[in-house]
């Protein structure tokens, strides 16, 4: 009995320590072929295709489905299943998975600027994206979610797929920190994020515009991005002005470091799908003060961290200033919200999960 033959097609590049190039590796049911636009350092060459997709939309997206579709139909006797992984894939990958004759799998990792946005254009998409969502749930034999919430809403509004939903999660592969001291004289808050509006960046600028005076030291770490030119200047005036400390665009592993300094972070994304970089906070020991989205929800539990409506800027500020007063309670925030991390999002719970979910799909479509 062969392992099941799995094809996942993204339309970025993981970062070499992503837990969905982790998974071959702890997976007892299946292998993984990785259709990406570049290949990550750890990949063997025979486990990696180049699939030029890339994020947002562009006309290019066109030709790449149509290599896509060449492919699967040219390999559909050496795959068992095609994994979705990103937006504009989830939205147009599973049809093309139907008319080669292969099963395919979803996962929705979050409804994001699309339906967060007030935008025009994004409350003009969103019609257009759940009618392309409803034709690819019919199409596809799985609709995973890495939060219950996404899960919960999408089931309203398609009641009929619901059989076909399953939770399953998210994980990091990182080490755990287990030792970290929270008697600094000042507390270092981080933020990880794009330079993007709906990522909050303005509430983080507001909070040390208000604190970086006291008992604070506020970092953000992440690149500029194409379109918000005015939002970078005002960071980079905001970093001369020694108000926060601006890193860039950071590799993983000085990223990682970011987080083992860290004590707060603070996370004011106003739409986003499981974040990563929520987790490398549980893992890394830091206090998580949040907005309440979907994915968030899963995540803050009582007593390990702070969830609130978004924009509350002023309750963070009350917040951080109770938390420098107080380090044991930050201390404990911070310890409680990485048990529950550890506990729920590591990768070998994911990798089991997901295990799971394929050895009962395979045995529904008769592959085993």
């Amino acid at each position: 009995m062969h392992k099941l033959r799995v094809l996942c097609v993204a339309n970025k590049a993981f970062p070499d320590g992503d837990h969905r190039l982790a998974c071959p590796q702890l997976s007892k049911v299946c292998s993984i072929t990785y259709a990406l636009p570049s290949k990550p350092d750890v990949l063997d060459e025979n486990c990696y295709v180049r699939m030029g997709f890339s994020e947002g939309l562009h006309i290019s997206i066109i030709y790449h489905f149509i290599a896509l579709l060449v492919y699967l139909v040219r390999n559909r006797r050496r795959l068992d299943f095609v994994h979705y992984c990103s937006t504009n894939l989830i939205l147009l990958g599973p049809l093309l998975s139907k008319l080669a004759g292969l099963p395919s799998i979803i996962t929705v990792t979050g409804f994001g600027r699309t339906f967060s946005s007030h935008k025009l254009r994004f409350r003009l998409l969103r019609p257009l994206y759940m009618l392309l969502m409803g034709i690819s749930m019919r199409c596809a034999s799985r609709v995973l979610f890495q939060n219950r919430g996404d899960l919960e809403w999408l089931a309203t509004r398609f009641p009929w797929a619901s059989d076909k939903f399953r939770y399953v999660g998210s994980a990091v592969s990182m080490p755990v920190t287990r030792h970290k001291s929270f008697s600094a004289s000042r507390l270092r808050v981080l933020l990880v994020a794009r330079l993007l509006p709906d990522k909050g960046i303005e509430d983080f600028l507001q909070v040390a515009d208000a604190l970086h005076q006291k008992e604070f030291e506020f970092v953000l770490v992440g690149p500029a991005s194409r379109g918000f030119d005015e939002l970078a200047a005002r960071v980079k005036d905001y970093h001369l002005r020694g108000v926060i400390d601006y890193k860039g665009e950071l590799d993983p592993v000085a990223t990682l470091e970011e987080f083992a300094q860290a004590h707060v972070f603070y996370f004011p994304s106003y739409g986003e799908g499981m974040a990563r970089v929520m987790l490398e906070a549980g893992f890394a020991r830091v206090c998580p003060i949040a907005y309440d989205i979907p994915a968030n929800r899963d995540l803050v539990v009582d007593g390990g961290g702070f969830l609130l409506n978004s924009g509350s800027v002023k309750q963070v500020i009350s917040i951080l200033e109770d938390l420098a007063g107080d380090r044991k309670l930050l201390e404990r925030n911070a310890i409680a919200y990485q048990d529950h991390i550890v506990e729920h999002y590591d990768i070998q719970t994911f990798s089991q999960r997901m295990d799971n979910i394929l050895l009962e799909l395979a045995g529904e479509i008769g592959i085993w």
